[in-house]
C-alpha cells in the first residue's frame, strides 16, 4: 500500500485552492466590468432611421485578461494549445481560413478510432429505407 506523504497533499491542497481563488477573481472581474456599463446608453442609435449609423457604444476596462479571456487555462502552454502567449485585442476568427485548410487527398478514410473504412462510396441511414415504407403502404 503506498502512503501519501503529508507534503504532496499539502500541495495538492494548494494547487485546489489556487484554481479556486483564480475562479473567484476572474467571478469579481467580471462582476465589476458588467457593473461597470449597466445600460446601453446607445441603445436608442439602434433603431429607425438613426441605425444607419449607430452612435459607438460605452466600453470598460477589464483588471486583468484573465476576466476577458474563454478559459483560465488560456496561459498554459502545450504543443496542441501554442505558446500560452495572450494576443491581447486580436481575434483569429477573423483571419482567413487558409491557416485551417487541409488536404487530405491520397489518405485513407478512417473511423474516429483510426480504423480502415473500406466503402466511401455508400452512406448509413437511419430508419427504413423507401422501398421498405412504400411495400409497408400497400401491406396495410
Amino acid at each position: 500500500m503506498t502512503r501519501v506523504q503529508p507534503s504532496e497533499v499539502r500541495r495538492a491542497r494548494a494547487r485546489d485552492a489556487s484554481s479556486a481563488d483564480a475562479a473567484n477573481h476572474k467571478l469579481q472581474g467580471t462582476q465589476a466590468l458588467a457593473a461597470a456599463v449597466p445600460t446601453n446608453a446607445a441603445k436608442p442609435s439602434e433603431f429607425g432611421n438613426a441605425a444607419q449609423e449607430p452612435a459607438c457604444g460605452q466600453n470598460a476596462e477589464a483588471a486583468d485578461t484573465a476576466v476577458t479571456g474563454s478559459t483560465l487555462t488560456e496561459k498554459s502552454r502545450s504543443a496542441k494549445v501554442g505558446s500560452g502567449k495572450l494576443a491581447l485585442g486580436a481575434d483569429s476568427n477573423r483571419l482567413s481560413l487558409d491557416r485551417v485548410r487541409t488536404d487530405a487527398s491520397g489518405q485513407t478514410l478512417t473511423t474516429n478510432q483510426g480504423v480502415p473504412v473500406a466503402d466511401n462510396e455508400n452512406s448509413l441511414k437511419a430508419g427504413l429505407s423507401p422501398n421498405a415504407v412504400g411495400s409497408a403502404a400497400t401491406n396495410s
